[in-house]
């Protein structure tokens, strides 16, 4: 199997490496675990909502499935000695836009003939509906605006959004005042302002890990993005963290700086000595800071040596303990690979 994963290599294809494993932990202060938890909740939605188990159609959030995205999270944000660690955690900072999924914004219409409908307008509450006043009460709604708007054929409608500080399904509570179209609701949906696709994150969930894989993508995102670039962390039931590797379309920038990336070519991958006993640099003329990783294979494709998300601009490998003969260096950036030859003597 190895030696058919190292010739496809050769060929171009970009199997994802088996990459640096770490310990991490699950814990972190309080104003961390604040920030991830809006994000573990929307991971928690959207997977109740793919598996259709028993809070598909809740209000509630399935609060032990979002423990455990919230551990796996965290478990990546405190692998520290992970460089690509930092691609996703540092870069872009803000968590709460990964996910594509509001939590806290509702928008909810009503005929402006009603009474209850001017009592909100009024900021009076209740405001003599019941049911509208049970949901606004239970789920701790508070009004931020409103807007004016028309209702089929001429009646005048009031839209009025309103925010929670408490995470929710906010599809399902759109539901529940779609329910009282009877009572004057017009209409009701989430009030996702300025979503864009940059960021996301997409999951696999098992009793045995949780497996993460970042993206972020560029190029016309108010729409799908055209180009999107990814990274994978597996995180076990102890917290430790596997990378296992990026892959997709090539950063056209450095996302720490800004500034575009020279492309990989043979000529500014080096490799210092070639013959060497001890220790071989890997050095490039390429200023890019972005994730990449390496493999050091013998003849018979077996890999000796790997290195996944890092900085390789002045990488050292030891070879001391390598037996004489001619390996292949792999290095990768992006989707560009470049294969060299070294030689270990003794």
């Amino acid at each position: 199997m190895r030696k058919v994963l190292f010739f496809l290599s050769l060929l171009g294809v970009s199997p994802l490496f088996h990459c640096q494993t770490v310990v991490s932990t699950c814990t972190a202060t309080d104003s961390i675990v604040k920030l991830y938890r809006k994000s573990a909740d929307k991971l928690a939605v959207r997977r109740s909502e793919y598996v259709s188990d028993t809070y598909k159609d809740s209000v509630s959030i399935n609060k032990q499935l979002s423990d455990k995205y919230l551990r796996a999270l965290l478990a990546v944000y405190n692998a520290t000695s992970l460089a690509a660690r930092d691609t996703v955690v540092v870069v872009p900072i803000i968590v709460d836009y990964y996910i594509p999924h509001d939590l806290n914004s509702i928008l909810v219409g009503g005929d402006s003939s009603k009474m209850w409908v001017k009592n909100l307008k009024d900021d009076l509450l209740p405001c003599g509906n019941p049911s509208v006043d049970y949901l606004i009460t239970k789920y701790h709604l508070k009004k931020t605006g409103y807007s004016y708007g028309y209702i089929f054929p001429f009646n005048l409608s009031i839209t009025f959004s309103f925010r929670t500080d408490s995470n929710c399904h906010i599809n399902r509570l759109c539901d529940k005042f779609n329910s009282l179209s009877q009572q004057g609701v017009t209409s009701s949906q989430p009030n996702n302002e300025n979503r864009s696709d940059n960021f996301n994150i997409t999951d696999s969930i098992n009793s045995n890990f949780t497996e993460l894989t970042y993206s972020l993508g560029w190029g016309g995102c108010m729409i799908p993005c055209m180009y999107r670039r990814y990274w994978t962390f597996r995180v076990q039931t102890d917290c430790t963290v596997e990378y296992r590797g990026s892959y997709g379309d090539v950063l056209p920038f450095n996302i720490f700086a800004g500034v575009t990336d020279t492309k990989l070519t043979k000529e500014n991958i080096l490799l210092f000595p070639n013959p060497a006993n001890d220790k071989v640099k890997i050095s490039s003329s390429s200023q890019s800071l972005e994730d990449c990783d390496i493999e050091l294979s013998d003849l018979s494709g077996k890999v000796v040596y790997s290195l996944c998300g890092f900085n390789c601009l002045n990488e050292m490998i030891d070879v001391t303990n390598l037996n004489s003969g001619l390996y292949f260096v792999r290095v990768q950036i992006g989707q560009n690979q470049i294969v060299k030859k070294l030689v270990v003597t003794k």
